[in-house]
Formats: C-alpha cells, structure tokens, sequence
C-alpha cells in the first residue's frame, strides 16, 4: 500500500512538468508530438494513481475489484 501511494507521488512529481512542458509546445508549436509529450505525461501521472486506488479498494476489503 504504501508502494502504491510513492509510486503515485512519483509518477505525479515526473509527470506534471512533462505534462506542462507539452502543453506550452503545443501552444508555440502544434503538432503530433506535442500531443504525444502530453499523453505520454497524462499516463504517467494517471496510471500509478489508478493504480493504488485499486490496491487500497482491495486492502480495505471493498470486493469491487473482486475476480476482475
């Protein structure tokens, strides 16, 4: 669990400015790999924090994510 949540910190901490540095490209220079710098940053903060709300719904005994 608490991998989970410095693997969510992580991911945010890296992917933010990578976020922002693709954003501020796509407004000076609009294109195909502006918009992949800014998907690439969007997962990397989104899958990790995806990730460790799943394991906590687990740890805390919810069976929602039961047997998927």
């Amino acid at each position: 669990m608490t991998t989970a949540l410095l693997l969510s910190a992580l991911g945010v901490i890296v992917g933010m400015p990578i976020v922002l540095y693709g954003t501020v490209r796509l407004d000076e220079r609009p294109g195909r790999s502006s918009w992949l710098i800014v998907l690439f940053g969007l997962s990397l903060v989104i899958a990790p924090v995806a990730a460790a709300v799943v394991l906590h719904q687990e740890a805390t005994g919810n069976d929602r994510y039961v047997g998927r």
